[in-house]
């Protein structure tokens, strides 16, 4: 779903009047809810990815939150950091690292 689509336009506000009257501990169920509809809506391969970096998010919160030194939550955080950013990395970056390689090898003579 595109953000300038008919479809967006209705999505998001009945997102935000559910948001506001859902009790405000379950407004999280009705949020995450509404990413996987936005992702799945998009493509439903991207589905795995939303599913994905919210389960490695939702491990790395629970073992940081079972510690209370910096020192052992930071691996944890790590963790998470990592796999969102490769999976950003590879799915709008790593098209453009392997042009760029290519290009650059092939200005050298290797194929």
């Amino acid at each position: 779903m595109l953000f300038n689509s008919l479809h967006f336009g209705l999505f998001f506000p009945i997102v935000v009047a559910l948001f506001f009257a859902t009790p405000k501990r379950r407004r999280w169920i009705l949020l995450l809810a509404a990413s996987y509809y936005f992702y799945a809506s998009w493509k439903l391969a991207y589905l795995g990815l939303i599913f994905s970096s919210t389960l490695v998010d939702y491990v790395a919160g629970v073992q940081m939150g079972k510690h209370e030194s910096r020192a052992a939550r930071r691996p944890y955080l790590l963790l998470s950091l990592l796999a969102n950013l490769g999976i950003l990395f590879t799915f709008k970056y790593f098209n453009f690292f392997v042009g760029s390689a290519e290009a650059a090898l092939a200005s050298m003579g290797l194929a």
